[in-house]
């Protein structure tokens, strides 16, 4: 966290940080309102070094500091709007970081929990999960992401009234009987 003098967090200032178990990679962020800054580390769970430098301002003296931090795991949410579906369309949800960001290649269960069925299936490049919705009915839907090293697990329990799709016939302008 970034102080001034009397303690109060300094916000909107460029900060930069080298992580050194990561070969040294020189990385900026900006402190916010609290005069923190955040960044994603993954598959790391383990305390490690690091050094964040503060080249300072006209207003604020610079300072640079080792210390050390331990990641935190990442919350998530999900996330559905369709309540109305045709017959063979997708019910969409969405598994997504606290920040709105996907959450990608990740394996969440579906359940389909009045028609007893269990979907095992990957979020898509999107965060996306798609649910083939093959029943006409108002179908109850549960989605668990069970969370791993670097994520918590989130839920969601939707319904999706799924009705009948329109059907259309088209001339294939191919003449039979002659």
């Amino acid at each position: 966290t970034l102080l001034n003098k009397n303690g109060n967090p300094i916000s909107g200032q460029k900060v930069s940080f080298k992580l050194p178990t990561r070969n040294n990679k020189a990385f900026k962020k900006t402190t916010n309102s609290k005069g923190q800054f955040k960044f994603f580390v993954n598959n790391s769970r383990k305390k490690f070094p690091i050094l964040v430098v503060f080249k300072g301002t006209d207003s604020f003296k610079g300072k640079t500091i080792k210390t050390y931090i331990t990641p935190t795991k990442c919350k998530t949410y999900m996330e559905s709007f369709a309540s109305t579906l045709k017959y063979g369309e997708d019910l969409v949800v969405n598994l997504k970081k606290m920040t709105g960001a996907p959450v990608k290649n990740k394996k969440v269960v579906v359940k389909i929990t009045n028609k007893n069925k269990k979907y095992n299936i990957k979020t898509n490049s999107k965060g996306q999960v798609l649910i083939p919705m093959d029943y006409l009915d108002t179908l109850k839907v549960k989605v668990n992401f069970a969370g791993n090293d670097n994520f918590i697990k989130s839920s969601l329990s939707t319904k999706g009234n799924v009705t009948q799709g329109s059907t259309k016939i088209v001339d294939s302008g191919d003449e039979v009987g002659k």
